[in-house]
């Protein structure tokens, strides 16, 4: 299929937010699902490196390009989301970021929860001290790469350095990606589709040591050595999106800095380097070399 023209001025009705959605193979499902049910918003476009894979994900749109340059100049995109792994179409990515355009990044989503911002404000006020080691563990249940994404960058987000080394190893029911930042400080995420339904992670900082344990997927609790507290947990993701494209509305939605998008597509490139390689890789800044695929 051909990329679509560049202007079409009908494609957002008046007063609705129009979005982009940049991958749009399966992981993109939920994603379409969330935003065709949200008020005020309309899919008018997909940017994904095979125009197939619009039509897999069984959503209607009016606009569809393979290239970034083109879709950033359509008409009524107020904003994007992308739903899969950074390092598929890293370029798309950057261009999308560049244009200034509002980018929600899928891997990014975890950062907006009320748990993962208490622990970060925590961490910030030195409560366990330098976080050397962060451990998130989960069991009984399937975990697909995105959500996994979350989890290694909310740990990552947690630590506040670069990481340099990931070794990532999966069997038919379990998978383990460790990753080692400059400083020595590990991060851990372990998923096991067997056994009983749990979730918790383990922070230990030079001075003390903190935990959380998913009471559901709407409630965690917090020890850190104070009173015991409950937290909210992970919000449906349809409410994640209408907060995200409320601040896009009000011109408040946060911009992904360019180095922070450059470090998230390396490590995500390294972890799959590993899992096909079955050793350790090294996270290394994507080379531009100006052409696509």
């Amino acid at each position: 299929m051909e990329d679509s023209p560049q202007s079409d001025p009908t494609t957002t009705a008046e007063g609705a937010t129009g979005v982009v959605v940049i991958d749009a193979g399966g992981f993109a499902q939920p994603y379409l699902r969330a935003l065709t049910n949200l008020a005020r918003v309309r899919v008018i476009g997909f940017l994904d490196l095979s125009n197939a894979n619009g039509d897999a994900a069984g959503a209607t749109v009016d606009l569809r390009s393979t290239d970034p340059r083109i879709a950033t100049e359509w008409d009524g995109v107020d904003a994007f989301v992308h739903c899969g792994r950074l390092a598929g179409d890293p370029e798309s990515v950057a261009v999308v970021a560049a244009s200034g355009k509002p980018l929600f990044v899928d891997s990014r989503a975890g950062r907006r929860r009320a748990d993962a911002q208490t622990v970060r404000t925590c961490i910030e006020a030195g409560e366990i001290g330098r976080v050397v080691f962060a451990r998130f563990a989960a069991g009984g249940e399937h975990f697909a790469w995105q959500q996994q994404a979350h989890v290694l960058d909310m740990l990552g987000w947690w630590i506040g350095e670069e990481p340099d080394t990931v070794y990532a190893q999966r069997n038919h029911d379990h998978e383990s990606v460790t990753v080692r930042y400059v400083d020595g400080a590990t991060a851990v995420c372990d998923i096991s589709s067997a056994g009983p339904s749990y979730r918790e992670v383990a922070l230990i900082g030079e001075s003390a040591s903190m935990s959380l344990t998913w009471a559901d997927h709407s409630s965690v609790l917090l020890s850190n050595g104070a009173a015991p507290q409950y937290l909210h947990g992970s919000p449906p993701l349809d409410a994640v999106l209408d907060a995200w494209l409320d601040d896009v509305r009000t011109g408040t939605a946060p911009i992904i800095d360019a180095s922070e998008l450059e470090a998230a597509v390396a490590l995500d490139g390294a972890i799959e380097l590993s899992f096909a390689s079955g050793q350790a890789a090294k996270v290394k800044a994507p080379q531009d070399d100006g052409s696509r695929a």
